[in-house]
């Protein structure tokens, strides 16, 4: 006989709980460190990779972008598995873009983080470019229109050997993650 479920495998949460309380706990940390004058450079709206907390942190700062009003950037990484959910904010025309040097000793210290709480998603050998570019988030209900210049992405593909995690376990970690990135910028 095979059993239909595996009771030890099944979460003690449900995934939109667990969703909408790591969102909750997001908000939370951020939305008393964020101003009206300042520019906020985050995840895209389609995760770089599809990553859904990525995905989620993108939607908790467009949320405070609207009650708050600061200047809100994304990054521009895509990947062949998220170019269909990207394709949906290529319909209208993105208001700018800027570049910058990368201050990679940060990005370092932020891998680090991330690495600590056991939820680094990128390949250990991953090498920061010599320069970022962002575009300005789009807002949600922008209008359509025909683009008239560059849309530019960096375009990488994820090695399928990666290890896949289980997500409610890095619902809780990616938390804890974002805590200890917004205490290391202090």
């Amino acid at each position: 006989m095979v059993a239909a479920y595996d009771p030890a495998k099944i979460a003690t949460e449900s995934v939109s709980g667990a969703y909408r309380s790591n969102y909750e706990a997001v908000y939370r940390a951020l939305e008393g460190r964020l101003t009206a004058d300042m520019n906020v450079f985050t995840h895209n709206p389609w995760g770089e990779y599809g990553h859904e907390e990525h995905i989620q942190v993108f939607r908790v700062l467009e949320k405070l972008r609207d009650r708050i009003g600061f200047r809100l950037w994304m990054s521009n990484y895509c990947t062949e598995r998220a170019m269909p959910l990207a394709m949906r904010y290529f319909r209208s025309v993105p208001e700018g873009y800027v570049r910058q040097p990368t201050d990679k000793r940060f990005a370092a210290a932020v891998a680090d983080v991330y690495r600590r709480h056991g939820c680094w998603t990128w390949a250990d050998d991953w090498s920061w470019f010599d320069d970022e570019c962002f575009m300005e988030a789009p807002r949600e209900h922008a209008p359509h229109r025909a683009h008239n210049h560059l849309f530019p992405l960096n375009f990488f593909a994820i090695d399928d050997e990666v290890q896949r995690r289980q997500w409610l376990p890095m619902a809780i970690t990616a938390t804890a993650a974002t805590v200890g990135l917004a205490a290391i910028t202090d």
